[in-house]
């Protein structure tokens, strides 16, 4: 059973204390639900440069993000079908 990994958020994790020192602060870790075995595999199992995905999502929290973001894309471009199409030549 996986326990997750703890890994630097998107917002970084590494500081400068006062003493000049570089640390890590724990608001700035998250745990991640993935299993580290898992998605080394994943990786290998995709890294054929002829079949390889141009983004891999691993674990369903990065799932789910690419989901919405890509979701959002798809909607803000659907709004402009109309548009697009008005440009046609008749």
């Amino acid at each position: 059973m996986a326990h997750g990994n703890v890994g630097p958020s998107a917002r970084g994790c590494i500081v400068n204390d006062d003493s000049g020192q570089h640390s890590l602060r724990e608001r700035d870790l998250q745990v991640s639900p993935g299993d580290a075995e898992k998605v080394v595999s994943a990786i290998i199992a995709t890294a054929d440069p002829q079949a390889s995905p141009l983004r891999l999502a691993l674990g369903s929290d990065a799932y789910g993000a690419m989901h919405r973001a890509l979701s959002e894309r798809l909607a803000e471009l659907e709004g402009q079908k109309d548009l697009a199409a008005s440009t046609d030549e008749q």
